[in-house]
């Protein structure tokens, strides 16, 4: 399909969208905005911090208090690898988090811990096609307190 009609039907699906949430009352625009399978767009512009949390949660029914430690989790590894969409991050990436995490002074315990929520929100972008693949499977740090 050429681009151009791509981006043509994209248009005309965001516009009978608009037009339908026009029509209904805030509460209802929301539950539809929900409903909705993201555009292309919205895929590959999508931030761990935010839509992936945001939606990760909306599917498992999270209660709030259980969305603030993922989202944490992907504040930090933007903090240490820099900011990007979830569709570019990469297993060097990861690695660079669990490196950065480590020469901080973070146990092997804290730091396997934010690899295991890191690693399951991008299972879920994974899953729900906002990435390619699961950039942290298999990282892991050796806990040598569970290793005894």
């Amino acid at each position: 399909m050429p681009l151009q009609v791509a981006r043509d039907l994209i248009r005309e699906r965001d516009e009978a969208i608009a037009k339908v949430q026009g029509q209904l009352g805030e509460r209802e625009s929301a539950r539809l905005a929900e409903a909705l399978p993201p555009s292309i767009g919205e895929h590959r512009a999508a931030m761990l911090d935010t839509i992936i949390v945001d939606r990760w949660a909306a599917e498992r029914k999270v209660v709030k208090k259980g969305v603030d430690t993922p989202r944490a989790v992907a504040r930090w590894f933007y903090q240490r690898v820099g900011s990007k969409p979830v569709s570019e991050i990469t297993r060097a990436d990861v690695l660079a988090f669990k490196d950065k995490l480590i020469a901080e002074g973070q146990s092997p315990a804290n730091t396997l811990m934010k690899l295991s929520r890191l690693r399951t929100l991008l299972q879920w972008a994974a899953d729900n096609d906002y990435a390619a693949s699961n950039a942290a499977q298999g990282v892991r740090v050796l806990d040598t307190d569970q290793a005894s």
